[in-house]
């Protein structure tokens, strides 16, 4: 039998495709799985994968691996996704924190601004830290499949444009002098995802108090 079909009661998943009735003269024996279970069996390929993809990555992964953490035949991962390629498209479109991160960004404290930057960067490392296998997949699928470093993309720009406006206003208030707020918001959050995902030996804490001090104070006299 192909690796990529599985029997499923009296049907078979093909790849992309509904489950098909297989022509056997008699009726089958297993009616439709109700919706609420169908979503969750989605719902289960999808934390599979979501970890899988996290711990080995993504080509280290087979579907007949998600299958068996998602508890369900292989044939049933390919009945809700075309292919692999598609579970990885839908899990960083549908589980994005983006909107999570927008949210807690625009929310800038009303205070000066090493003590609004110190908030704005534990916020940001507190979604990290409860989204952090989608952060890594995003990280480490990025450079090969253009849908995800697309995603990635929107996700930096996107922060990076709430925390440049931050600066801006602070520079309009007289609490900050720069000329490039942007490029201080982009070098601000590059060091965050940094410490958060890339160099586990550093404390994202004491390096993000680190970062503000030397951003607001320079390194020259």
């Amino acid at each position: 039998m192909n690796d990529d079909l599985d029997l499923w009661g009296d049907r078979v998943a093909k790849p992309g495709k509904p489950l098909e009735a297989v022509p056997s003269g008699r009726k089958s024996r297993r009616s439709p799985a109700p919706a609420s279970e169908q979503v969750q069996a989605r719902q289960r390929i999808l934390d599979a994968a979501q970890l899988l993809f996290a711990l080995q990555g993504f080509d280290a992964t087979s579907t007949k691996r998600i299958a068996q953490e998602a508890g369900v035949p292989q044939g049933l991962v390919f009945y809700y996704f075309a292919n692999k390629e598609k579970i990885l498209e839908d899990l960083v479109s549908e589980r994005s924190f983006l909107p999570e991160m927008e949210r807690i960004l625009r929310m800038a404290p009303q205070v000066q601004p090493k003590e609004a930057l110190h908030e704005l960067g534990r916020r940001f490392l507190a979604v990290v830290t409860r989204r952090e296998a989608i952060a890594r997949i995003l990280v480490r699928e990025s450079p090969n499949h253009p849908q995800v470093a697309q995603r990635w993309h929107q996700m930096r720009e996107s922060a990076i444009d709430i925390i440049g406006n931050y600066l801006k206003g602070a520079v309009d208030l007289g609490h900050l002098h720069t000329a490039q707020p942007d490029t201080i918001a982009r070098i601000f959050l590059y060091n965050l995802i940094f410490a958060a995902l890339i160099d586990e030996a550093v404390d994202a804490e004491q390096y993000l108090g680190d970062v503000v001090q030397t951003m607001l104070e320079g390194i020259v006299e």
